[in-house]
């Protein structure tokens, strides 16, 4: 411990604490322990389970139309893939245009 003989040092040394890295890290740390104990800001698990809920339903939005489509044809009878219905699949740009790959 240090003993102080005059005031002024105290208020150096307070000064240059107050200024260090490890004091304003750990008065960061208070300050967002506090806010998520006052209820100002949601905890960490709270925060992360939100940003997965809304990847899961951001994802749910993208594949709706498609499993509405694929049921969409089954319930009509339309084949996803075209005419005729067997045979490898293309996807090189110069074979698009030649070959009916589908509805879908």
């Amino acid at each position: 411990m240090i003993k102080f003989n005059k005031c002024k040092d105290a208020l150096e040394r307070f000064a240059d604490h107050e200024g260090s890295k490890y004091h304003c890290d750990s008065v960061l740390k208070v300050e967002c322990a506090l806010s998520i104990e006052s209820g100002k800001q949601d905890s960490v698990a709270v925060q992360l389970n939100h940003q997965a809920k809304q990847l899961i339903l951001d994802k749910s939005r993208k594949i709706t139309p498609i499993i509405e489509t694929v049921i969409f044809c089954g319930r009509q009878g339309i084949p996803l893939r075209g005419h005729p219905d067997s045979g490898p699949l293309s996807f090189v740009e110069a074979d698009l245009g030649d070959i009916n790959d589908g509805n879908f």
